[in-house]
């Protein structure tokens, strides 16, 4: 569907799987012709959108998360990840931003529930990178970026994300990255208790189509917007 969605009619875009680690099945979007990535070498699937005086793309990474059901056959699903990033900006490190939908996970025996403490579901999170966080222009702070898929944070900033450019510890905002900025919060339905009332900006896919329109809406969604204001 995303080749389809992309115009790619030699099929590009395949899933490849990645370590398998603590029941977790995770498997990242690739491409098999090209290589696209931002000036640190992080890597993207393929670019949605390129400004009209090609200044600017806006490339797409994406992992989806299964967990083993150990009770019954199959997979229980954990979480989807889309990853945006702009290149080609005259910036010290590009813009980028992830979209991002986490299923309630926990014990095999115990109850789930929705990880990053009432966090909502699904969420956007953006990236603060060195233009934002660094005051002193004299200062250089130097980031090691591991390999994506050594790199998997399943703690601390909630869903199952691509910890992919951490910002540095002594910058002043080193705890952007974690917020969570809601994508389907009902707010508008009643005045409610935050913390204390997660269910109503807590959301999960019901089957595998949610999944696939969630990911193509975002898709088409982000390619227009880009297409129109870059």
């Amino acid at each position: 569907m995303l080749n389809d969605e992309m115009g790619f009619h030699d099929q590009r875009l395949k899933f490849e799987r990645l370590a398998f680690r603590l029941g977790v099945e995770t498997w990242r979007l690739r491409n098999q012709f090209e290589t696209t990535g931002d000036e640190t070498g992080r890597r993207t699937a393929c670019t949605l959108s390129t400004t009209d005086d090609d200044g600017a793309d806006i490339c797409l990474a994406y992992t989806e998360q299964w967990v083993s059901a150990r009770r019954r056959a199959g997979l229980r699903f954990k979480s989807s990840n889309l990853r945006f990033v702009v290149v080609g900006i005259d910036a010290e490190a590009p813009l980028q931003f992830r979209l991002e939908w986490a299923a309630r996970h926990g014990p095999e025996a115990g109850p789930l529930a929705f990880p990053g403490h009432e966090a909502a579901h699904p969420h956007w999170q953006f990236e603060a990178d060195s233009n934002w966080t660094i005051q002193d222009p004299e200062t250089t702070v130097e980031v090691e970026i591991a390999e994506p898929e050594e790199e998997i944070d399943l703690g601390g900033g909630g869903s199952a994300n691509l910890n992919l450019a951490p910002t540095a510890p002594n910058s002043p905002l080193h705890w952007f990255h974690r917020l969570h900025f809601p994508a389907r919060a009902m707010w508008h339905e009643r005045l409610r208790s935050i913390p204390g009332e997660p269910e109503g900006q807590q959301h999960e896919p019901h089957n595998t189509a949610e999944i696939d329109h969630w990911v193509l809406s975002a898709v088409r969604y982000i390619r227009h917007e880009f297409g129109r204001y870059a």
